[in-house]
């Protein structure tokens, strides 16, 4: 019978000795070889690292403090522009400079008019300046009715260009306009209105149109003349002591059909606004209770956002009224194919409410103004005078 036996067994103590040191050497260097691959991916002290392909987490801070808001400013993603502007004012006039660079500089009107928003107040020259010549995204037409001859009102926007049927050119010398600034009567005096009374309309001379009641404008019916079922603004500069029926602007479908469309008018010497969507052939005449027949020149805006409870808000010479009011009930369309005109109404010829006085500055827009782009829109309009006294009639 044969015994198995172990090689160690048969080795001398020296062999035996020389064999565990290289069993343990091997041993080791196998270990070492597992530890090496095991960990291969793992850089060593002197290795450069390059970056992967995964992006960085969405919700990651990548770099602080201003460096990291100048870099999140020049994200493609407008959110992130905007959440960055935010961020900035917290850094003065460095974060204020980023601010104002994404004013002037950003190709989104959604960047600029939050730019807007946050540098309004500020008081450094430097900020006044580049905010002062600020026009509001998405006007879709503007007359300016300062046609010096011929019969021509030119749309300096969409090209929406109207005929002057009777209404004159005037020339006027600029002087302060009163500011009425909310006030409910000619005769009260709303002291909010003072840091106003330096402007007046229009800018330069011979920039407006002269109504005597039975003059209006003609602008054909165009696309961008319409608002559908969405928000709008318009603003118009007005001189009147007329206390009748005077419409301003209009563009309805009245007496051939469902009334449907937008009319802006003065009635008593008030601002109103008619909205009809064309259902069931009914209206809503919203009244401003503000009196501005005085005989002073006032640059007029309603702005119109049809999702909320008080989303139709009036400004006279740049400054809100207190009485907000609620278009959500009219969420119909406004669109029709009637003409828009100037001083009377669209679609009535036995009753045509024509205006009588001076308009200039004829103003649309397609979505809903912020309180300081309404500002900003009357300080365009305006002139600069003095402040040497308030004037009210």
């Amino acid at each position: 019978m044969f015994h198995e036996c172990s090689f160690t067994s048969l080795m001398t103590p020296r062999t035996m000795a020389r064999s565990l040191t290289e069993k343990n050497g091997i041993i080791k260097e196998d270990r070492e070889i597992g530890a090496m691959a095991k960990n291969s991916h793992r850089p060593k002290k002197d290795d450069a690292v390059l970056g992967g392909k995964n992006p960085p987490p969405t919700k990651g801070v990548v770099l602080g403090g201003i460096a990291g808001v100048r870099m999140r400013l020049t994200s493609p993603v407008v959110e992130q522009r905007l959440a960055a502007m935010t961020e900035a004012i917290a850094y003065g006039d460095a974060g204020l400079n980023l601010v104002q660079d994404a004013f002037v500089q950003d190709e989104s009107p959604r960047v600029r008019q939050a730019a807007l928003l946050i540098l309004w107040n500020k008081q450094q020259p430097w900020v006044q300046q580049a905010i002062q010549h600020y026009v509001p995204a998405n006007r879709v037409a503007w007359w300016r009715l300062d046609e010096k001859e011929g019969d021509i009102a030119a749309d300096s926007v969409g090209g929406n260009d109207g005929t002057i049927k009777g209404a004159t050119p005037v020339t006027m010398v600029p002087g302060r306009m009163p500011g009425l600034g909310g006030a409910g009567h000619p005769d009260e005096v709303n002291s909010e209105s003072y840091r106003f009374v330096e402007y007046v309309l229009p800018q330069g001379l011979g920039s407006a149109l002269q109504f005597d009641g039975d003059d209006y404008v003609e602008i054909p019916h165009g696309s961008a003349l319409n608002f559908g079922v969405g928000d709008f603004s318009i603003g118009v500069g007005v001189k009147t002591r007329r206390r009748g029926l005077e419409v301003i602007l209009d563009k309805r479908v009245e007496t051939s059909g469902s009334v449907q469309g937008y009319c802006l008018y003065l009635h008593k010497g008030r601002l109103g606004l008619q909205l009809a969507d064309g259902i069931e052939s009914a209206w809503t005449n919203y009244d401003s209770q503000c009196f501005i027949a005085d005989d002073h020149w006032h640059y007029l805006m309603v702005t119109v956002d049809r999702d909320a409870k008080d989303g139709g808000r009036w400004y006279v010479d740049g400054i809100e009224l207190g009485n907000r009011f609620n278009p959500m009930g009219r969420q119909g369309s406004l669109n029709n194919f009637k003409p828009l005109r100037l001083g009377r109404r669209s679609d009535h010829p036995s009753s045509p409410g024509f205006f009588q006085g001076r308009m200039s500055d004829v103003q649309l827009f397609n979505r809903s103004l912020a309180a300081p782009e309404i500002l900003a829109v009357y300080h365009k309009v305006g002139v600069k005078g003095t402040r040497s006294g308030f004037i009210h009639k």
